[in-house]
C-alpha cells in the first residue's frame, strides 16, 4: 500500500470513529514513521493518542461598523456637502489673499533691498528671491491642503449618499417630483 492510500485509509477510519480530527492535524513526522514501519490503517488509529500539529489561531476579524440610520446618514451628508464646500471656497481664497499679499508686499521688499543695498549688510536679490518663493510654496500648501480636505469632505458624503439612498435633499426633491 502507497503512502497516500495508507492516508486516505487512516482519514477515513478516523472519520468513522469520530475522532475529531484528520491527517492534516497529525504531525507528518509521525504518520511518516507508522508507514515506513509498516503499521496498518486499523492500528494506527487504534493506538490513538496522535501528535496533533498546534492550530494557530485566527487572526481577529476588525467588526463591523454599526449600522447608521438614514436621520443620521441625512445629517451627515448634509454637514459634510456643507464643510466640503466651505473649505474649497476657503482654499480658493487663501489662495487669492495669499497671492494678493505677496505682490502687495513685492513692492516693499524691494524698497527694502534698494534702501538696504547703500548699507554693507542688506539682503541681496538671491536671497529676496528666496523669501518670495518660500511665501508662494507657502501660499500654495495652506491653500491645496484646505482644498484637499474639502474634496475629501465631498467624497464622503458621495459615498454615504450612494450607501444610503434618500439620503440627501437632492434625492427627496426628485421624489417629490415624480410624485
Amino acid at each position: 500500500m502507497n503512502y497516500q492510500d495508507w492516508l486516505n485509509a487512516v482519514d477515513k477510519l478516523l472519520a468513522e470513529g469520530d475522532a475529531g480530527y484528520s491527517t492534516t492535524q497529525i504531525e507528518k513526522e509521525d504518520l511518516r514513521g507508522a508507514h515506513q514501519q509498516g503499521v496498518s490503517p486499523v492500528d494506527y488509529v487504534a493506538q490513538g493518542d496522535h501528535p496533533l500539529v498546534a492550530i494557530k489561531p485566527a487572526p481577529a476579524l476588525p467588526l463591523p461598523l454599526p449600522p447608521i440610520s438614514l436621520d443620521q446618514a441625512k445629517f451627515l451628508v448634509r454637514t459634510l456637502d456643507q464643510a466640503g464646500l466651505a473649505l474649497i471656497i476657503l482654499g480658493i481664497l487663501v489662495l487669492g489673499f495669499g497671492f494678493f499679499q505677496i505682490f502687495g508686499s513685492f513692492g516693499e521688499m524691494l524698497n527694502l533691498q534698494r534702501d538696504l543695498e547703500m548699507k554693507t549688510y542688506g539682503p541681496t536679490r538671491g536671497q529676496m528671491g528666496l523669501a518670495i518663493a518660500i511665501r508662494i510654496v507657502d501660499v500654495m500648501a495652506r491653500a491645496g491642503l484646505t482644498a484637499t480636505v474639502g474634496i475629501i469632505a465631498w467624497s464622503v458624503s458621495g459615498m454615504l449618499r450612494a450607501t444610503y439612498p434618500g439620503s440627501s435633499s437632492r434625492d427627496a426633491s426628485r421624489e417629490g417630483a415624480e410624485n
